[in-house]
């Protein structure tokens, strides 16, 4: 029940706030500001229509609160995931500059009376699941070194629980930060049941998930080691 009312907590702040960024907000509150100067010019009461507007703007959140309280797997991969990955890929598109600042990559360059930061090139910006991945391209004189050098302050800055990086292809000039925004393993969650049983695929057995949120599948079709023997009698020692 703690969590459930956790989840419903979250959807009206996430619907709250997608109301505020949307445009169709703007053209909502403009029209009740514009509906409640003609009320009061004419009637000389503009109380109906406030509690009207009031009645609507909170009914998107009234509405998400009732979801992710019957169901949260649901509202979170339909709603709250979507948005919240949203969020992340806009918040580094918007302020990549101050990112790379923060991170340590920028180099002073003089254009005019006027100087300006540097900062390598994002390539590319994905999510998946509670992941953000951002494909890096180093500056002229940078190496890869100097890229994975910043990436625990990035993190840092973007307030992620841990981090990894890689080079991306073949070249020497690109980088793959992958972040890991939301640590699900850190909150317990209600199990959910299986009515019927599951035929594994033949990809793996499903058992659970990952601390970036994705799958966690044990691989049926390759080769096991089963040791078997008493506590104690060194069964890491065979593998």
């Amino acid at each position: 029940m703690t969590s459930r009312l956790g989840w419903a907590r979250a959807a009206v702040g996430i619907s709250l706030a997608a109301a505020r960024r949307s445009w169709r907000h703007r053209r909502w509150v403009t029209f009740v500001v514009m509906l409640s100067v003609l009320g009061w010019f004419f009637t000389g009461d503009t109380r109906p229509v406030w509690l009207f507007a009031m009645g609507a703007w909170l009914a998107p959140a009234l509405r998400s609160a009732s979801w992710a309280f019957v169901s949260p797997w649901s509202y979170e991969q339909r709603w709250a995931g979507p948005w919240r990955r949203l969020r992340w890929r806009s918040r580094v598109r918007k302020r990549w500059v101050p990112l790379g600042v923060a991170a340590g990559w920028a180099r002073p360059v003089k254009r005019g009376d006027r100087t300006v930061h540097a900062v390598p090139r994002l390539r590319q910006v994905r999510t998946r699941d509670h992941r953000l991945l951002l494909v890096v391209r180093a500056c002229s004189g940078q190496t890869l070194e100097d890229l994975e050098a910043g990436a625990p302050r990035l993190a840092s800055t973007l307030a992620a629980v841990s981090y990894r990086c890689y080079p991306s292809g073949a070249g020497l000039d690109a980088l793959t930060i992958e972040l890991v925004m939301v640590d699900v393993l850190g909150t317990p969650c209600e199990a959910v049941g299986v009515r019927e049983p599951v035929k594994p695929a033949r990809s793996g057995l499903d058992l659970g998930r990952t601390q970036s949120g994705e799958r966690w599948l044990l691989c049926l079709t390759d080769r096991h080691t089963l040791v078997v023997s008493a506590s104690g009698a060194g069964k890491g020692s065979v593998l």
